[in-house]
């Protein structure tokens, strides 16, 4: 005689509820491990770079700061091993660790550059260090973007020339970002529409600088980032394109501040001369994201010439060149970059301070 065992229906029902609940609860144990491993772009930082940058600019790197072994590895072929150029190495920023970087100052009898005729490197010594980073002399290139850097194309200097003629383009993508101000001034979170305050400053600034330093500048105040913060670049993309078209320039450059950061108080400063300044990071797009970009390694060459004559004068006045795969415009000109002016934790004289020093790195690089 065959006994069928009967299982009534609550039991079943109660048994395959649990079922889903172990389920669940695995896919979530998993969704949080690949969550913790995946160290390259969490899902905040895609969903911050997606809200402000759109489909395009997905990659403007957070503030990082990198406890760097600067050890150089050297490779005997030209091959590097993907590993060592990854950015799995890269910390997020820690408030700890903020008050303990080392500042480089500088020694109070500077040396004047400007009246010794510079004579542009034959080649640049390349390396990759132990967390990955690339050094070019002496800069440093931080690769956020998905490219490999073969170490070769980087010893020989950018073609750029720096001349009494050479003109200059200034203007904001994130033209409302500013400083350690006065409550009152800001229109939002470290944003204000005061050109007195805002990068428009900083870029008058600069502006000044560069004309006592006998170049050409022109300086774009428009906003782009206001009455809507979304679609900034793009709304800056139509703007230096106009310009362009009328006139043309050897060098374009995005004054920004450093925009992203939990801490309201990151500053990043050093002293030249006596005075504090705030440091200053160049911002370099790529086809790295697969959208036609044929001169970010013409960019990428300038701002390492410009870093590297920079470490001479000022040691520690700049940080690390950051790569990233998205083009932030700079599909328009061979000289384009972003300059980062300090954070928000810096004071606007500090910023205006830092613009004096880049004009005089500037001028220090002319052809004679």
């Amino acid at each position: 005689m065959i006994r069928i065992q009967v299982i009534p229906l609550k039991k079943i029902i109660e048994r395959t509820e649990l079922l889903l609940v172990q389920i669940i609860f695995i896919l979530i144990v998993v969704l949080m491990v690949l969550f913790v491993v995946d160290k390259r772009e969490t899902f905040i930082e895609k969903m911050v770079s997606f809200m402000e940058y759109g489909n395009e600019e997905m990659n403007l790197p957070l503030p990082l700061v990198i406890v760097q072994n600067r050890l150089p590895v050297r490779f005997e072929s030209q091959e590097i091993p993907h590993e060592m150029i990854s950015n799995d190495t890269m910390q997020p920023m820690k408030e700890d660790l903020l008050q303990t970087i080392p500042l480089k100052e500088n020694s109070e009898s500077e040396v004047d550059f400007g009246l010794v005729e510079w004579e542009k490197p034959m080649i640049y010594d390349t390396c990759y260090l132990e967390n990955g980073n690339l050094q070019v002399g002496r800069a440093i290139i931080k690769n956020s973007s998905s490219i490999r850097l073969d170490p070769a194309l980087f010893q020989k200097p950018s073609d750029a020339i720096f001349t009494s003629h050479s003109k200059f383009l200034l203007f904001h993508t994130h033209t409302s970002e500013t400083y350690e101000i006065p409550e009152n001034i800001y229109t939002d979170h470290f944003r204000t529409q005061n050109p007195e305050y805002n990068m428009i400053a900083v870029g008058e600034a600069l502006k000044e600088e560069l004309s006592k330093n006998q170049f050409i500048a022109m300086h774009d105040c428009t906003i782009h980032d206001y009455p809507s913060y979304n679609g900034s670049y793009k709304a800056s993309y139509h703007t230096v394109e106009q310009i362009l078209q009328k006139e043309s320039f050897d060098f374009v450059f995005d004054l920004h501040r450093d925009a992203i950061s939990s801490n309201p108080h990151y500053r990043l400063s050093t002293t030249i001369n006596g005075e504090e300044v705030a440091k200053l990071m160049f911002v370099v797009g790529s086809n790295g994201s697969g959208l036609t970009h044929e001169r970010w390694l013409d960019n990428l060459k300038l701002a390492i010439m410009i870093q590297n004559k920079a470490e001479e004068m000022y040691p520690g006045f700049f940080r690390e060149i950051t790569l990233s795969n998205s083009r932030y415009n700079q599909q328009l000109s061979s000289g384009a970059l972003i300059i980062e002016v300090g954070g928000t934790g810096n004071t606007l004289e500090e910023a205006k301070n830092a613009m004096k020093y880049l004009a005089e790195v500037f001028a220090s690089m002319k052809a004679k």
